[in-house]
């Protein structure tokens, strides 16, 4: 036998009736979570603007990082005034080339990264120690002279001044143990 129809659907209203009184208590809970959450969050706002605005202690903090922030940008600007109105003359001669070059010939811009890695490369391996050891003691070992060191602060481009000898490029003989 079946049972009655009228007795089945009540359970069924007693079980969506428990499963709807859940419901709305989760969504009671949360509510009432979210009127905390932004009560707290009213009155850390209310508190942060009861405090006075100190223009004289943020406004320099604020602009010394913006400067600092900045500085790239402005040495870049400053190097390109100084090429465009001849205050380095070198400089300025050997960006008219690359220019030049460039618009000559614009397949070698595909070229550029390679080139810089390579002049990056070699740039720092002959500014550091180690090559500087290495030439030495090679240096010493085949012909019996041996360098000075060079100076600090002393790059590529000063190996060989114009107009003159500088440290970096002197050399003295070695000292023979019979003398």
């Amino acid at each position: 036998m079946r049972p009655d129809s009228s007795t089945e659907s009540a359970v069924a209203f007693g079980a969506e009736a428990g499963r709807d009184s859940e419901y709305a208590r989760r969504l009671d809970r949360m509510f009432w979570q979210q009127v905390d959450e932004e009560t707290r969050l009213n009155d850390l706002a209310s508190m942060q603007a009861e405090q006075p605005l100190s223009l004289f202690q943020t406004l320099p903090a604020n602009f010394i990082q913006f400067t600092a922030k900045l500085a790239p940008l402005t040495l870049l600007l400053r190097g390109a005034t100084d090429i465009v109105f001849w205050r380095q003359p070198r400089r300025t001669v050997a960006a008219m080339c690359i220019y030049s070059m460039y618009c000559l010939r614009p397949n070698l811009l595909m070229a550029t990264p390679l080139a810089l890695a390579i002049a990056y490369i070699l740039f720092t391996f002959f500014n550091s120690t180690y090559s500087r050891e290495e030439v030495n003691n090679s240096l010493a070992l085949s012909t019996g002279v041996q360098t000075l060191p060079r100076r600090l602060g002393s790059g590529l481009f000063s190996i060989v001044p114009l107009g003159g000898s500088s440290a970096s490029t002197a050399v003295e003989p070695a000292q023979k143990p019979g003398n």
